[in-house]
């Protein structure tokens, strides 16, 4: 079974790892660590579907098993 997230657990997530808000357009907030990796994150009421949650967490060098 595939887990899913809300925004807000990623974003505790990838905080967590480094990252911070640089800037929100509309609906998508978009993180960036020291780096200059870019996550940008849609801020939707529902959870982020399983091919956005993978790319998110590819780019932040973590697996599904760190939810």
């Amino acid at each position: 079974m595939a887990k899913t997230a809300t925004p807000k657990q990623i974003i505790a997530l990838i905080t967590k790892r480094g990252f911070a808000l640089v800037r929100q357009k509309g609906s998508h907030a978009i993180y960036a660590d020291s780096n200059k990796t870019l996550i940008i994150i849609p801020m939707h009421a529902r959870d982020i579907s399983k091919g956005t949650l993978n790319h998110i967490l590819k780019t932040a060098g973590l697996t599904i098993k760190d939810l």
